[in-house]
């Protein structure tokens, strides 16, 4: 019925038209009323135009509107993959999966690398419609999309009319485009909706890398702070500062900690066997939302990796095998019962000495006048335990034990992380010129030089003494830290590649 009746309205419309064609056309009529005739008829035409577009704006009567649409690599099959696979944070980090956008409004973030040609599809809402309906989009600079005839609802996977430019990160959130529909390629076009969604762009294809993963949040951080940008020296810098400097990042994914990630939190402290060492890998810190130095050094590896640019983490040791040498033992015990005296035998245990090498990170309260301090274990929850010694300790021979750290350099997360270590994880980059820079992503800091790192860190050198029980509680015991000596203006930690 609505066909015939448009059909009934055109011939109408054409009648009258063919009418007042004849009478401009009439040779009885003077030029000047030809000239009037035919600015009415301008008119008139103009006034039935009106009335013609309606006619032929039937189609648009139905409720199209755009349901899904969805990003494709340009050729599935290429290596190295031109899109990513992302991975969510969470265990058991599993693919991000599902169309880009879905109405009425779900989003799903893409990724992609650079210089790609990505193809789109998308599928609309036809209501019943059963006409001819042609689409196109457009999306932001050249990102646009040509008029293609829907198949059954479907806009067929098509190029966008401008592919990623090469070596360039980029980072959309959101990506959007608009759509339209019309009967014909040329359009009237009338809107039928628009779709969003993230869309991460790399700079190179990802390194082949052992553990090297897509997760969420190491794509999503490095394209963020890495946008617009073409030089690696220049991402790697942007990637540092926008990140880590600021010591709050929030895992992308599903985030309990609000605060941000942290480094050297008790609930990353002893993974699950069968896990591995979580708590060094960033796995474990995406997990976890917690880490340790080697993880926290991972992910930035990693945030650099899926860029394809190429870092190196280093390892930080006082002594080269992390034990103390024979001569540095020898010493440690003379000086214990030098300390101690009498109450050596009756506030520590009889378990064997620490042989472990640690250096003190600074704000570590020790100095030369003192050998011996109690590790306040403030990492630890059981800290809070009221029957531990929380102040100085007066032995009999009037010497006193102080406590060791009293604020802690601040961190990712935790303004007073664990003080002393028998190692710590760096990551060391080298420009383009040679020149290198070390990057300590647990405390968001970086230094031209070993040394530099070390003089702004490190404020001594030591090892565990034994166990300090508290008289009373036998079960309750403290690290007693043994200083040998301070940090001096001559490097002295070993930095291993």
């Amino acid at each position: 019925m609505e066909n015939d009746s448009c059909v009934k309205r055109l011939l109408h419309i054409c009648a009258i038209l063919f009418r007042i064609s004849s009478v401009i056309h009439s040779k009885t009529i003077f030029m000047l009323n030809y000239n009037y005739q035919l600015r009415r008829y301008g008119l008139i035409l103009s006034f039935f135009w009106g009335l013609l577009i309606p006619a032929f704006g039937q189609t648009f009567q139905y409720n199209i509107r755009l349901d899904e649409m969805d990003m494709l690599a340009e050729n599935p099959a290429a290596t190295p993959a031109q899109k990513i696979t992302l991975l969510r944070d969470y265990n058991p980090h599993p693919s991000i999966t599902g169309v880009a956008w879905k109405y009425p409004g779900t989003e799903t973030p893409v990724a992609f690398v650079s210089g790609s040609a990505p193809k789109v599809t998308a599928k609309f809402e036809l209501a019943g419609c059963t006409k001819t309906i042609w689409a196109k989009a457009d999306g932001p600079g050249n990102f646009d999309l040509p008029a293609k005839q829907l198949n059954q609802g479907t806009y067929p996977a098509t190029s966008l009319t401008s592919g990623f430019p090469a070596n360039k990160v980029d980072f959309y959130e959101p990506f959007q485009m608009e759509w339209y529909i019309s009967n014909s390629p040329n359009g009237p076009w009338q809107k039928a909706g628009k779709s969003s969604h993230p869309l991460y762009i790399t700079h190179s294809p990802a390194l082949a890398i052992p553990m090297l993963e897509p997760y969420h949040s190491v794509v999503y951080y490095g394209c963020k702070s890495g946008k617009l940008l073409t030089n690696k020296d220049q991402i790697t810098d942007a990637i540092y500062a926008g990140v880590f400097t600021g010591k709050k990042v929030i895992r992308k994914d599903s985030p309990t900690r609000l605060n941000g990630m942290t480094y050297w939190s008790p609930i990353n402290e002893n993974p699950a066997p069968e896990a591995g060492d979580l708590c060094f890998t960033t796995e474990g810190l995406l997990q976890y939302e917690d880490g340790r130095c080697g993880a926290w050094s991972e992910f930035l590896l990693d945030m650099l990796a899926i860029q394809g640019i190429s870092a190196t983490g280093v390892g930080i040791f006082w002594k080269a095998t992390k034990k103390l040498d024979a001569v540095d033992d020898i010493r440690r015990n003379n000086e214990l019962s030098a300390f101690f005296g009498s109450d050596l035998p009756n506030l520590f245990e009889t378990s064997p000495l620490s042989e472990y090498a640690f250096f003190f990170i600074n704000n570590y309260n020790i100095s030369n006048a003192v050998d011996f301090n109690i590790f306040d274990e403030e990492y630890d929850p059981v800290s809070l335990n009221p029957n531990f010694t929380t102040s100085p300790y007066t032995l009999t021979n009037g010497k006193v034990l102080n406590l060791g750290p009293q604020s802690g350099a601040g961190a990712q997360g935790n303004s007073n992380p664990q003080s002393p270590f028998a190692d710590h994880a760096v990551v060391k980059y080298t420009y383009s010129n040679g020149s290198s820079k070390y990057f300590d992503p647990s405390y968001g800091t970086m230094f031209n030089t070993q040394n530099e790192w070390e003089n702004a860190s490190v404020k001594g050198f030591g090892s565990q003494g034994m166990i300090f029980t508290v008289l009373g509680f036998p079960t309750i015991g403290r690290r007693i830290m043994w200083t040998a000596e301070m940090n001096t203006a001559t490097q002295q930690c070993i930095f291993t590649e």
